[in-house]
């Protein structure tokens, strides 16, 4: 069984279901006593002058955001925002040099870095941290960090301008939750998957971490593995099926069975708490899996549809979701403006036109009058009817190597079934609900 590693939760803090952590209040450095190298511009620089007044100043990629409040600078200020390379300790992304150099603030400013996927080993909000490089090159981290895992933002109060870093704590070492589906895939309505967990395991801090010192390897046995999924049985189920002893690897197993119907959680989480024989130390070792094949599914007019073919795409700033049967023409397609690529999450209002908020369409043909849309005028009015629903998307987020889309849409849908002037405008109601991968 090849090694994977976990970052370390510790001392019985279920944090990875939480996704938020709030550090205390006061700054505490603590140098780490090595100096690196300083970082090169990477990028372009920005600038901006802010005075007594206070301000703000967003890096030009996006990824950094300083706030200063009243009262933070004695006079007006040029103040610049320069990314560069990282050589923090177990640094995450980039780092970013904030000038003139030394600037101390009356009051705290606000910094605020966006992380990716792609920078982390595992978005956990009890694994980060926060640093900066001081004249003698060294990195010393500052408490007071607060980490959101859904907008994936790190936050610190900061009482002078350096070069800042976030960066990466500890890892568990030699430990596994193995099992569930295959990327890209899913278990079946009803079905059953098998799970495990590995021991030995070693705790291995990072080398170097800002304030934590080199440390040594710490060797943890199992005691006992309690699983258990979250949200309760309407997520599905799942029970121990014993421990399999080897020759230096233990492995402690289990099986998930979903339920037979789309859980309110999709994906669920599985949870396996491990105690230690030698430690007071408990970790929480969390699984995502996916249940059940993606669906766009709902009621039209009091009917019901179920999309067979699924469809997402996006051009900018713009979501494109859709689903047919026989062919594209029997259809349902939903347009979403001006969407945030950092939070998607949210309700979005039908608009007036296909380039506003949410706009969609239904219709079994395209020939004759047969499309429903979200706003549609009458033969008379000077302004379209607006479909009073909205379209609300819940969920984006990775599982098992794939990206996926969740969300519902309500609302009434018009329809003018001929030509004006005699054409009525007609109505229909619509409740939805769709699970999408994300085209990669």
């Amino acid at each position: 069984m090849k090694p994977s590693y976990y970052l370390l939760v510790g001392w019985a803090l279920m944090s990875g279901l939480v996704g938020c952590k709030q550090g205390q209040n006061e700054i505490d450095p603590t140098p780490t006593g090595r100096p690196t190298e300083v970082g090169q511009p990477q990028g372009q620089s920005i600038s901006k002058t802010i005075g007594p007044e206070g301000g703000t100043l967003a890096s030009v990629d996006g990824k950094v955001k300083l706030t200063l409040p009243a009262g933070a600078l004695s006079k007006a200020t040029s103040i610049t925002i320069q990314p560069i390379t990282n050589h923090a300790p177990n640094g995450v992304g980039l780092a970013y040099r904030f000038s003139p150099d030394g600037t101390q603030f009356a009051k705290r400013a606000t910094l605020s870095f966006q992380y990716e996927k792609a920078d982390i080993s595992v978005n956990d909000p009890d694994v980060f941290g926060v640093a900066f490089q001081g004249s003698d090159k060294s990195w010393s981290g500052v408490s007071g960090v607060s980490v959101d895992t859904v907008a994936r933002q790190i936050t610190v109060s900061m009482a002078h301008f350096s070069d800042w870093s976030p960066f990466e704590m500890a890892r568990l070492k030699w430990i596994d939750l193995e099992g569930g589906p295959v990327k890209d895939s899913y278990v079946e309505l009803g079905a059953s998957t098998n799970l495990e967990v590995s021991n030995p395991v070693t705790v291995v801090p990072l080398p170097e971490t800002p304030g934590q010192g080199n440390g040594n390897n710490e060797s943890l046995i199992i005691d006992v593995v309690k699983w258990s999924v979250v949200g309760g049985d309407a997520n599905g189920t799942i029970r121990s099926t014993g421990t399999e002893l080897g020759q230096g690897i233990d492995l402690y197993k289990a099986a998930y069975t979903a339920p037979r119907t789309y859980p309110p959680s999709d994906p669920i989480t599985v949870v396996a708490e491990v105690t230690f024989k030698n430690s007071t130390k408990k970790l929480y070792l969390l699984k995502r899996i996916l249940i059940g094949k993606d669906y766009f599914t709902g009621t039209f007019g009091g009917e019901p549809f179920n999309w067979g073919t699924l469809s997402y795409m996006r051009t900018n700033n713009v979501i494109h979701i859709a689903g047919w049967n026989e062919s594209p023409s029997q259809s349902l397609n939903i347009l979403l403006n001006d969407v945030s690529l950092i939070k998607p999450h949210g309700k979005y209002a039908y608009g007036k036109k296909a380039t506003t908020g949410a706009w969609a369409e239904f219709s079994h043909s395209y020939g004759g009058f047969d499309g429903w849309v979200s706003a549609q005028y009458d033969c008379k009015a000077l302004v379209p009817w607006v479909s009073n629903g909205e379209v609300t998307i819940l969920q984006v987020e990775e599982v098992n190597g794939a990206e996926y889309i969740r969300g519902r849409l309500t609302g009434t849908f018009y329809n003018l079934g001929g030509y004006c002037p005699g054409a009525q405008l007609r109505n229909k109601s619509i409740e939805g609900k769709f699970r999408i991968r994300i085209n990669q």
